[in-house]
């Protein structure tokens, strides 16, 4: 079957628990009774719509050319960092303990004149950590608008990375290091459509070697924009 190559172009008491007993088992009762797009908002509450969004059924095949794929393709590239093997995500937990670095890497390669030797952002640092000397600052709130806008989520704590590290009092991300470039394209092999979804199946090479198909799960806003809900082999 012939692929789509693609590599992204730059860019509390007892009470109070009964009570929430209660509440989670009527949620739920819900959740079991009540079908389409509602019950898929009641399971996002609980974090279970995973496996709900994907055992929605295909509507439509894309052409994997089409501007969609394209689009997708951009929100894979933005974990990439040169290994074709990728690890899962279903939450924003996961995919903070496994994307951190790669995620504020992209910002900064896409925005290193805004990251690197931005006064406004390094005089805040300097009041905030006086004996610290760094050139790259990279806010935490970004990071967090980057999540929101990108995986449709909010970012519950900010932590060292291996590459990056946190600046709790200035409330920024620093590395001494280059943004690095990855050299790994994306293989789409098809992309299906749903009523709330794309799930798009790809795999990755490095030119050497194949990885295994991909399933990423990208879900629709009312706006037209989608955000990247999970991540897993397929």
């Amino acid at each position: 079957m012939a692929r789509t190559r693609y590599r992204r172009g730059r860019r509390r008491g007892f009470k109070s628990g009964t009570l929430a007993l209660l509440i989670l088992l009527t949620c739920t009762f819900l959740v079991s009774c009540v079908a389409g797009t509602n019950a898929l908002w009641i399971r996002g509450l609980f974090g279970l719509d995973v496996g709900a969004y994907l055992a929605e059924p295909t509507e439509h095949t894309l052409s994997t050319d089409a501007d969609t794929a394209e689009r997708l393709c951009d929100m894979v590239d933005i974990l990439l960092a040169g290994s074709i093997s990728i690890p899962s995500f279903r939450n924003t937990s996961q995919l903070l303990e496994h994307y951190r670095d790669a995620l504020l890497n992209d910002m900064l390669r896409d925005n290193y004149t805004l990251y690197t030797g931005n006064e406004r952002i390094l005089q805040g640092v300097r009041e905030a950590e006086p004996y610290v000397s760094i050139s790259t600052a990279i806010p935490a709130e970004d990071l967090s608008n980057m999540v929101n806008r990108y995986f449709g989520n909010e970012v519950s704590s900010h932590r060292d990375g291996s590459i990056y590290a946190y600046l709790g009092r200035a409330e920024v991300y620093t590395t001494a290091l280059h943004p690095w470039e990855s050299s790994v394209d994306i293989l789409i092999d098809r992309i299906e459509e749903t009523a709330h979804t794309y799930r798009m199946y790809f795999r990755l090479t490095d030119g050497l070697a194949l990885s295994e198909e991909y399933l990423a799960c990208f879900v629709k806003r009312e706006d037209g924009s989608v955000y990247f809900r999970s991540l897993q082999e397929a």
